[in-house]
């Protein structure tokens, strides 16, 4: 299942196209089942790219930037159309042929749009990136490409329940 919408500046026009997807409809096998995105847990790396043009195809994009995740606070600058970012765990880019992309599960996948300025940002926020706080880099990663905070979108996505998934303090 795939959602999607758009974020919208004070003129009412689109600036943003989000979307999540769920776990359905992927070739991995057991125990990824079956549209795991992410390749650093042990999937096939061809499922892993089957996977990934299965998403951007139903979306309509051919190519996107991927983070690595490694929960950590780093945000990568996207500064061509697409690219892979295998130490960061967020991506900004104020283009607008980019496509920014993030994973999530156990994690909570985050889209931020400041839509006067037309900056995007995906990030990945696991517990250690929030104990860590990754939201002072996003902060600062807005700021620096002329954005604000007080005028950012920001959207969570899907991610496991605390009774599911439990850590101590």
């Amino acid at each position: 299942m795939l959602t999607s919408g758009f974020i919208k500046n004070s003129g009412g026009q689109d600036v943003a196209k989000w979307a999540f997807s769920d776990r359905l409809g992927g070739n991995s096998q057991t125990p990824y089942e079956s549209l795991n995105l992410a390749t650093h847990v042990g999937d096939s790396a061809m499922a892993v790219a089957f996977n990934r043009n299965t998403v951007l195809a139903d979306f309509g994009y051919k190519d996107a930037s991927w983070p690595g995740p490694v929960h950590g606070t780093d945000i990568g600058l996207v500064e061509k159309s697409s690219g892979l970012f295998p130490d960061v765990d967020g991506l900004i880019t104020s283009r607008r042929d980019a496509v920014l992309t993030t994973l999530g599960a156990d994690c909570v996948p985050l889209i931020a749009v400041d839509a006067e300025k037309k900056i995007a940002l995906t990030a990945h926020i696991g517990w250690k990136g929030a104990a860590s706080s990754i939201h002072e880099s996003i902060s600062q990663a807005i700021g620096d490409l002329g954005g604000n905070l007080k005028n950012t979108q920001i959207l969570l996505g899907p991610a496991i329940c605390g009774d599911c998934y439990k850590v101590d303090e």
